[in-house]
């Protein structure tokens, strides 16, 4: 495969996934961000050379994935914003994850993030942070926004980087496979809003009997 076709194919995948993630989080169903959690975990196995678990288990705030033995955490996440890092951050250093993980990364599911800035300095001084008490456990390696902050252009970029060339065809297969699983759900979700609408106009809201049997019936 060459650097043309990986690069062509992983952006039209990735794209993808961002645009159902965003169909179903306007519908107010975010489950398939939580599936992302697992289904992207062999991707970033690549990216950082890692055995990633979800952390579902013990619904861990603030970290979706850890490699626990390379000490790297990873939030997954489609709300891109300044608050959502602030608030990861707090939790990162409430549940002491800082003396845990030598880095912890912010992925959000999106193909671009630039517009998101985060400023460490005003963080460090904002009164959630100082409550605290934890200014002199400050890492500055643990988090820097500007290599911890991931989106899926990224990760396309540093894949589609030579030493990851033998892997190319790899990646393209799981991302077609994470993207089959994700337009299940989105044909899924399409099906479920139609029914709905299409239940909501046969139903009798002077007659709540009938209307009852036709949900019951449907």
């Amino acid at each position: 495969m060459t650097f043309g076709i990986f690069k062509l194919e992983s952006e039209q995948l990735f794209g993808q996934i961002a645009e159902r993630i965003k169909y179903k989080n306007a519908a107010g169903y975010t489950d398939l961000n939580k599936d992302l959690e697992g289904w992207l975990g062999p991707i970033f196995n690549i990216y950082f050379e890692a055995e990633f678990v979800t952390e579902k288990s013990i619904n861990a705030p603030a970290i979706d994935l850890a490699d626990r033995k390379k000490a790297i955490a990873i939030q997954i996440t489609s709300t891109s914003s300044n608050n959502k890092i602030k608030k990861t951050l707090i939790q990162v250093y409430k549940n002491n994850y800082h003396r845990e993980f030598n880095n912890i990364y912010l992925l959000f599911l999106k193909l671009d993030s630039s517009d998101v800035t985060f400023n460490l300095q005003s963080f460090r001084s904002s009164p959630d942070f100082k409550k605290l008490a934890k200014e002199n456990e400050w890492n500055d390696e643990i988090f820097n926004p500007s290599t911890h902050i991931l989106d899926f252009r990224k990760i396309i970029d540093k894949l589609g980087s030579h030493e990851y060339c033998n892997l190319w065809d790899d990646i393209i297969s799981k991302l077609k496979k994470i993207t089959g699983y994700v337009e299940s759900e989105h044909n899924e979700l399409k099906n479920y809003l139609a029914k709905g609408d299409s239940i909501n106009e046969i139903l009798n809201p002077n007659d709540v009997t009938q209307s009852l049997k036709i949900i019951k019936d449907y």
